[in-house]
């Protein structure tokens, strides 16, 4: 579901947020046109004739830093902010000169669950996309693994609230939290990345391994 916004003069931008549906005000931008909020994409898509270092040095509340994000197989120079379990990049499509406001989730799809789960990178973890992937001899997991590696990507969750994370140091492994996007309900403990066989597992009824052999 979208929701356009018209305005041509500084208005404020949200986003949803990944655990509670909740809108998260980034900050305030000059816009041109419409703006548009996707509450199932858990993004904000917007035009302007500003620089994306002047959003950034106009709204600092929340801004953590630049990173490189990966929105697969894209990738963006992104400014990174956080508040309160969520994380959110700023990057403009230069194609389209679009700006995006993301909130930084990867979306599970296996055995009819559409679940959100917080995420550096954005992969969608499907059957189909896994397939697509291995059609030209790639794993789709290896733009989540090749960018984060276990002690970069734990500096990423430690953030988060231990009510969506856990991190097992010793054998590489960190276990999060996911939404499912039909339901209020915050599933824990839901998906475990394994850093040392570079495997996903969706804990479900019956786990469901994700890895480039699916």
């Amino acid at each position: 579901m979208c929701v356009i916004i018209k305005n041509n003069r500084r208005e404020k931008i949200q986003v949803n947020r990944w655990n509670d549906g909740e809108l998260y005000s980034f900050g305030k931008v000059k816009t041109i046109g419409d703006s548009t909020v996707n509450f199932l994409e858990k993004n904000t898509a917007f035009y302007s004739s500003v620089s994306k270092e002047k959003i950034v040095e106009e709204n600092q509340k929340n801004y953590i830093g630049e990173i490189i994000y990966v929105d697969l197989p894209l990738e963006y120079e992104a400014s990174l902010y956080y508040e309160d379990n969520n994380y959110y990049v700023l990057f403009q499509d230069e194609k389209t000169g679009i700006y995006w406001v993301q909130n930084c989730i990867m979306r599970y799809e296996m055995n009819g669950h559409c679940i959100n789960i917080p995420s550096p990178v954005y992969i969608l973890l499907s059957k189909d996309t896994i397939d697509l992937y291995q059609q030209d001899n790639q794993n789709v997991l290896d733009y989540f693994f090749n960018y984060y590696t276990y002690e970069k990507a734990k500096e990423f969750y430690e953030r988060l609230s231990s009510d969506y994370v856990i991190f097992d140091d010793e054998n590489q492994k960190i276990i999060l939290a996911g939404k499912e996007i039909s339901s209020d309900n915050v599933i824990k403990n839901f998906l475990t990345i394994d850093f040392v066989n570079r495997t996903m597992t969706g804990h479900e009824e019956m786990d469901i391994l994700i890895t480039d052999k699916n």
